[in-house]
This record gives structure tokens, C-alpha cells and sequence, in this order.
């Protein structure tokens, strides 16, 4: 048995034993239909000229542009859940409520530190007063030791007293006068350090009001309760994720977009999207941005896209399925999928039944059923046939 492919024989291993027939007669019968092999018919086609769309498929879920976790500030239980799921939340507005038992203590600490640190920066503070009375002595010796020096002075121009007795005089005065300007400096850094001090207990008593504001969990804006996370009873940390909120206007169609189609996917592009909640009803959208961010995690891009439409009732998290239109042309010679080869060989079958074949054949838009040829060895009026 033998086929002609692209002007080539292949025989089978029976073909090498001795036969009755003559080989002019065998080749007719092997020529004669391709049916003749055991009972095999291989379907055949024409190209044909119809209108072809290249669509990406990508698939996602439902997201809000400005999504984003509320997160509490504090370490603490939650006592109050004051919102539910679908709830339109203000500026301002609490959503949870914190334990503060430990807080309020914390803040009353801050509290008696800060009035502590008050009466300890006034004038007429015990601190300051004994400070001030030391300087009032101070200045009372310094005049004393001063007036003494002085009157020895003059007394040693007369030479009534030793110069030993003068040299004392004078250690006296100066020694006077460093113990007013110590005590003098003492002040002043006491009264900054006093300052200081004051500063820091309002701060300390302020951080701590706003701690215990902090257990109270508000709304940064006008938004909608998409989900809710944390309950009742739940401890929660720092930076935990307690509700999702967003708007639902801003509700888009978050896609995952492989590396091999991402270089196809351009802004504006239409979109046909089916709702895994209302399945077989096709929106019309388009693409709307394009994220240059490979995520390793999903091992895709991130591409949005919006609703020309926007169907009601569309729910925060919900699947979808996305066929993004990336070309369309209304004039295409194209052949059935089926007909090309993943290496792009077309078989084309010839009068008596030579089968010819087309390597590397050129193709233009590829879709699921039909591929587009741009080959100039292919025509219209050839007959395909699927050998694959």
C-alpha cells in the first residue's frame, strides 16, 4: 500500500514482498480512493472567504478600582461589629469597636503625668523655689564677700592687714561670684528641662486620647461593605484585614492575561463578558488599563476592564470569563482549524488523489475553529484534506 505525499512513496513493509500484480496496476488501485485504506475515508474542505475575529481569553473576577482592607491601628479584641455586608458607611462613620480596658488605664497614666509635669513647670514650683532661694543666698554672700574684699583693698594700700589676708578676701569674692553664676545656669536649664518635660507628658497624654480614639474603627470616606472579615470575639493585630470596602460604581472586571497574549492586548480594545452568576449572557465592555507588572504569584499581567453597560445587581467577587477582540477583518480566505497542523503543514489533495504538502504555511488570525492563510501556495479552489 502506498500514498503520494508532496511526490514522495511511502510504502508499507508489504510492499516489499512479491505480488501477483503488476505495480501500474497496484498504483491505480492505491490512487483510486482514498477509502481503499482499510476502510478509511479522511474528511476534506475548501478556504473559504468569510469575516474572522482574534479573541484573548483571559479569565478574572469583579473588583472596585478603589478597593481596599480596613485595618485597625491597635492590638486588640473586637467588642462591636457595627456594620453589615451591603452597607452604604460615611466619613466617620464606626464600623468596629475595640476592647480599650488597657488603653483607658494607659491614658490615665499619661494624665496624672502630665499634671504632674504641669506644677512641676510653674513659677512657683517647689523645685524652682528651693532653686531661687539658693540664688537669693548666693547673691547675699557675693555682696558680703564683695564689700569684704573691697575694705581689705583699701587696707592693704595702708599695709594694715597681710597680703596673705587680702589674697583670702579675694579667693572669697571670686569664689562667691562662680557659686551665683552655677546656680544661675542651674535655672535655667532646670526650667527648660521642666519644659521639656511638660512637652513631652501632653504628648505622651495626647498619643494616648488618640489611642483609645484609634479602638474606634471609622470609615476614611463614603463607601459600600463589600465583605466583612473579623467578628465578634477576634482578636486582631496590626495591619490585619478587618472589612473590604469600595465603591460600586467602580466596579470592574479584574483579568488575568498570560505573557503570550498580553503583547496583544491594547486599551480600548471591545470585550465580551459572561457573569459566572448569569451564565450564556454575553456585556459588552472594553479595555480600560493595562498594569506593566508581571505578577509572579498568578504567573500573569493584570489587565481591568469596564462595562459598557453596567448590569445590575453585579456582585463584589463574582467569576468571569473575557474574550478580548484584538483583530477583525471582514474579508478572510480561511480553512478549518482542524486542517492545520501545530508545525503549520496543510495538506492539499490534488487530482488523482496526490496529496501535496504545504510546509510552514503562512497564517494570519488564528481562532478557535478557523485560521486565516496568507500563503500564496494555497487557493480558494484547493481541496484540503486532514490528515492529522
Amino acid at each position: 500500500m502506498q500514498l503520494l505525499l508532496g511526490r514522495r512513496i511511502f510504502r508499507s513493509p508489504q510492499m516489499h514482498k512479491k505480488h501477483p500484480y503488476s505495480s501500474l496496476g497496484l498504483l491505480f488501485i492505491m490512487l483510486s480512493s482514498l477509502t481503499a485504506c482499510v476502510g478509511i475515508t479522511y474528511p476534506t474542505a475548501h478556504p473559504t472567504t468569510a469575516p474572522i475575529n482574534e479573541l484573548v481569553f483571559a479569565s478574572g473576577h469583579i473588583e472596585a478600582t478603589d478597593q481596599f482592607n480596613v485595618s485597625p491601628i491597635l492590638n486588640a479584641a473586637v467588642t462591636e461589629v457595627l456594620i453589615h455586608e451591603g452597607d452604604q458607611v460615611v466619613k466617620g462613620q464606626k464600623l468596629f469597636l475595640q476592647d480599650n480596658a488597657n488603653q483607658l488605664v494607659q491614658e490615665q497614666e499619661a494624665l496624672v503625668n502630665l499634671n504632674i509635669a504641669k506644677e512641676n513647670a510653674k513659677k512657683n514650683s517647689a523645685q524652682l523655689q528651693q532653686l531661687h532661694f539658693n540664688l537669693s543666698t548666693a547673691q547675699d554672700k557675693l555682696k558680703n564677700d564683695s564689700d569684704i574684699y573691697q575694705r581689705y583693698a583699701r587696707l592693704w594700700q595702708s599695709k594694715s592687714i597681710s597680703k596673705m589676708d587680702l589674697d583670702n578676701a579675694f579667693l572669697n569674692y571670686t569664689r562667691s561670684k562662680n557659686d551665683l553664676l552655677s546656680i544661675q545656669q542651674n535655672i535655667t536649664q532646670t526650667e527648660l528641662n521642666l519644659d521639656q518635660s511638660l512637652n513631652q507628658s501632653r504628648s505622651g497624654y495626647e498619643t494616648a486620647v488618640n489611642n483609645s480614639r484609634y479602638l474606634d474603627i471609622t470609615a476614611p470616606g463614603n463607601y459600600e461593605v463589600f465583605q466583612i472579615l473579623k467578628h465578634k470575639g477576634d482578636f486582631v493585630t496590626v495591619g490585619t484585614p478587618m472589612a473590604v470596602l469600595g465603591t460600586r460604581s467602580k466596579l470592574v472586571c479584574v483579568l488575568q492575561v498570560d505573557e503570550n497574549s498580553i503583547d496583544k492586548i491594547r486599551v480600548g480594545q471591545p470585550a465580551y463578558i459572561e457573569l459566572n452568576t448569569k451564565k450564556n449572557t454575553l456585556y459588552k465592555g472594553s479595555v480600560k488599563k493595562i498594569y506593566p507588572l508581571f505578577d509572579e504569584t498568578t504567573q500573569s499581567y493584570r489587565v481591568d476592564v469596564v462595562f459598557d453597560t453596567f448590569p445590575s445587581n453585579l456582585i463584589n467577587g463574582t467569576l468571569v470569563q473575557v474574550n478580548v477582540l484584538t483583530k477583525h477583518k471582514d474579508q478572510a480566505m480561511l480553512i478549518p482549524r482542524i486542517y492545520y497542523g501545530l508545525d503549520g503543514r496543510v495538506f492539499v489533495q490534488h487530482k488523482h488523489h496526490v496529496i501535496d504538502t504545504i510546509n510552514n504555511t503562512k497564517a494570519g488570525i488564528i481562532s478557535t475553529d478557523w485560521v486565516e492563510i496568507i500563503d500564496p501556495r494555497i487557493h480558494e479552489t484547493d481541496t484540503l484534506i486532514n490528515l492529522f
